[in-house]
Parts: structure tokens; sequence; C-alpha cells
């Protein structure tokens, strides 16, 4: 099974180890799973799909490289392979996936494209790189247009030819950028800054210039629950460092769950292959020149989608003919030239979408732009993004569905008192339980001119002699809510 293996990449990959019986039958269950998240994974609108220009990026033998760089060797205490970094896939899935996982890839595309953006844009008041760095501060005002242009008046610099810099210009630029992180107090490169200096040097801020400058999803979510930060500039002020409320750019979580579930797809993939005697199909093509069967990543993605579409095990001949007319018409070609192809077809698409970002034609991929509710278009962009939050935050909450057809009704007959309780209850942050609504219920009838008497009954239930308040607690948040549905930190 050792050529099987190698064209699809499982002796290829550094980060992934893999675990599995290559002698065990693949169940039809486990084939249909499999199905279904390639589906997750390449379909419409699937993972790769809404990772774009970035998903594109990843085919490239650059980042393979740079990804094998961010594992970190340790030695074992008990034994066994202690290394951070990396991940164990069986036929199962992976056997642990963790924050670490999500901060490789941070790392890799927050820093490339943070270096990129201070070579190409010097200028820090430059329109075109507040935009790129909404990423970081979770919201921007700026917004692309047809005349959105660079307008730097500083000395840009080749991003594309920077991992051959000198090294003092290198270090200079990790010091510019990572003045703590990278380096101790006395000066010296600290094991992060090394890591970085290794990733420039491997051209990451090349590969980050030929495919993802920006992304093409540029929401953040919470890493609790995976819901998507709205009013991300009023969670910014509350939890600037993301202590109470941890989030990450919902790429970084979306890539690491395309690359595991690969992976995994890989793993049965293989099996399916065996089951069919393709090893013996494959050694036909072997000759002293070329010893094994080679694709590029590109064509492993192809090699999947045939082996996932197809009817196995009903039609078990349709699938060996279609996999032998894939591998007879890709080896015409050398590896080379495949790749050479494949890859500059990459980065024109993935130009192509940046490009069309960068003019506004394209919208990223957030709340706002596919949104769950419906959002007038008529209104400022502060109205709007408030409207979402609000909406947002009802959705997700029956209880404060109710007290908003109090607002309502109270914001229409003026009742300020009774607006002033419960603003505060619509911030998405904000947790509202079942005693806390009927302490506000008893609050706004107090307050509310425009309640009846004859609703107290439903206010304070049947039987209850105090009808004072509780004491509650309200968290006040002053200003509107509004800023991009993104967040970093």
């Amino acid at each position: 099974m050792s050529n099987l293996k190698h064209i699809l990449g499982l002796f290829d990959d550094p980060v992934r180890i893999y675990y599995f019986d290559e002698n065990r039958e693949i169940e039809k269950e486990e084939m249909v799973y499999c199905q279904m998240l390639h589906e997750i994974v390449f379909g419409e609108k699937g993972l790769a799909q809404t990772l774009g220009p970035t998903w594109e990026m990843i085919h490239d033998s650059r980042f393979s490289k740079i990804e094998a760089m961010t594992i970190i060797n340790r030695q074992a205490i008990f034994g066994g392979d202690a290394r951070l970094g990396v991940q164990y896939i069986t036929e199962n899935g992976p056997l642990s996936s963790s924050i670490g996982d999500l901060e490789k890839y941070s790392e890799i595309l927050g820093e490339g494209r943070n270096f990129h953006n201070v070579l190409v844009h010097p200028d820090t008041d430059c329109p075109m790189r507040q935009w790129l760095e909404r990423i970081y501060t979770g919201y921007t005002l700026v917004r692309p247009h047809l005349s959105f242009r660079c307008r730097c008046t500083g000395k840009a610099i080749e991003p594309s030819d920077f991992w051959n810099a000198p090294a003092e210009d290198v270090w200079n630029l990790i010091r510019q950028e990572c003045p703590n992180r990278a380096f101790t107090q006395k000066g010296t490169p600290t094991p992060y800054g090394e890591m970085v200096f290794k990733l420039i040097r491997a051209d990451l801020i090349g590969l980050i210039h030929d495919y993802a400058e920006t992304p093409l999803i540029d929401s953040y979510i919470y890493l609790r629950d995976n819901g998507v930060v709205v009013s991300a500039e009023a969670v910014q002020k509350l939890d600037p460092h993301g202590v109470d409320h941890q989030r990450v750019l919902q790429e970084i979580d979306i890539l690491e769950q395309a690359l595991t579930h690969r992976a995994t797809l890989r793993v049965t993939a293989t099996k399916v292959l065996t089951s069919l005697g393709f090893e013996q199909f494959l050694s036909e093509f072997q000759t002293p020149d070329k010893p094994k069967v080679e694709l590029t990543d590109i064509e492993r993605d192809e090699l999947l989608r045939i082996v996932y579409t197809s009817k196995w095990p009903d039609e078990k001949t349709n699938l060996v003919i279609r996999l032998a007319g894939f591998i007879a018409a890709v080896t015409k070609k050398s590896l080379a030239e495949r790749q050479d192809q494949q890859l500059h077809k990459a980065k024109a698409r993935s130009q192509d979408t940046i490009n069309k970002l960068l003019d506004g034609t394209l919208q990223p991929i957030n709340h706002y732009t596919e949104p769950v509710l419906e959002i007038p278009r008529d209104t400022q962009e502060n109205e709007v993004m408030r409207f979402a939050a609000i909406m947002d935050s009802l959705t997700k909450n029956p209880l404060k569905a109710e007290l908003f057809q109090v607002y309502v009704a109270a914001e229409m007959d003026g009742e300020l008192g009774v607006l002033d309780i419960l603003t505060p209850i619509f911030d998405p942050n904000y947790e509202l339980d079942e005693e806390t609504y009927f302490n506000l219920l008893r609050a706004v009838t107090r307050r509310a001119r425009s309640l009846r008497v004859m609703d107290t009954e439903e206010v304070i239930p049947r039987g209850t002699t105090d009808t004072g308040s509780l004491p509650m607690e309200v968290q006040e948040i002053e200003g509107e809510f509004h800023g991009r549905d993104s967040l970093k930190k």
C-alpha cells in the first residue's frame, strides 16, 4: 500500500501522522460518512469554497514547509512523541485537536499578512492598509470602492523577493513589528523570533502575496461555542485582550477543520483503493526512471472527488475505470510541469478574488454581507450594525425577544424610563436568565404608564404576596454597537 499512501500524501505530510489498520475492510457506513464529509469540505459553499484564496494557497509546496516549521520539538517525559503542532489521524478521525492547532495557522496568516502590509503599504494612514488591517481590530470604517488605491508616500518593498533580503533587513522588520515577543530585554532573539525569521526565509510573505493578502471570510467567532462575534467594536472595548471571551478569525477555524477533514478523507480513500486492488494498477505506470506515481496536491483533491462521488460499493467497475483514466491522463506530463501549470492558475484565481475585494465589487463573507436576518439597506452604517446585533441576540434568547416587544411598545409611547432599563439587555454578551427576566418585568411595570394593571398577573406569578422587586444587576453599556462582525483576540 506504500504507493497508495504516497500518491495521497500520507508520507509527505510532516504535520499529520497517520495511524490506521491497513487490512481492515471499509464498511458502507464509513463510506457514507466520508461522502458527507467530502460535501462539507468541497461542496457548494463548503469549507474550501468559503476559504477561497486561502484554500488555493495550501496547495503550494511552500505552505507545507512553513506549516512544518511551526512544530515545536520537546522532550517526552513518559516516552513517545511529545512534539507540539503535530496531529494524529486515524480511520475514526483526528485523535485530538486543540487551541494550538488554531494558533499555528493564526501565526502563519496573521504574521504573514502583517509583514506583507508593512512592506507594501509603509504608511500607517494608507486607507488600503487600514482596510487590510481590519482583521486585527475586528472592524473598520474604511470601505473599498472602484477608485480605492494605496496612498502611501513611503517607498514600498517588493514582497516576493523579501525572503532573500539581507539578514539585517529581516531582523529589523521583525524588531519593528514584534519588539517584545521576538526579542529578550537584552535584544537577543527569542525562540519565537527565530521561528519568525525562518518563516520569512521560507518565503511566507511571498506566499501571502501570491494568494491570500486578505481573507475572503473576515468574521470572528467565539471559541466557547463557535458563535459569530457581532458588535465587534463594543466587544473590543469590553474585552480587548480576549480574556473573558476568547475569539479567533473564522478563517483560521475553517482552515483547521478543512485540513483535518481532508486528512480523514485520505485515510478512507486509501482503504477504498486498496479494496479495489488499485496498488497493482499503479505498478503498471512504474518504470526504472519513475519508480512511483506522483500527484500534485490539487490532483490529490481531484482523486478524492472521484472516490467520494462514486457509488461504491455498488459500481466498483465504473470507479476503477474513472480512476484509471485519471491516472493515465495526469501522468502524461511531468510532475513539475503539472505543478507549475496548476499553481499558476491557482494564483490567477486568487488574485482575481483579491482584486475584487479591494475594489468593492466582491464583499467579504461575514455576518453583514450574508446575514441570518434581513438588514435594512437604507440606514446608516452604525444603525445597520446596531440592528444586526440586536436581532441576533433576540434569535438566541426567547426571553430577550419577549422583552423586545415591551421595548418597542415603550418606544412608541415615549417611555424613556423603560428604554433605559431594557436597552442594556440587547447586548449580545448580556446573559439574561429567567430570574432576571421577571425582575426586569417588575421594574418595567413600575416605570411604564402604558402597561395595564391587568398585566401584572403575568409579571408577578399568582400566589406571590411580595410585589417588590428583587435586587438585580443590570450591566450598562454606553454608546452604539457598531463595527464589523469580526474581532481578533
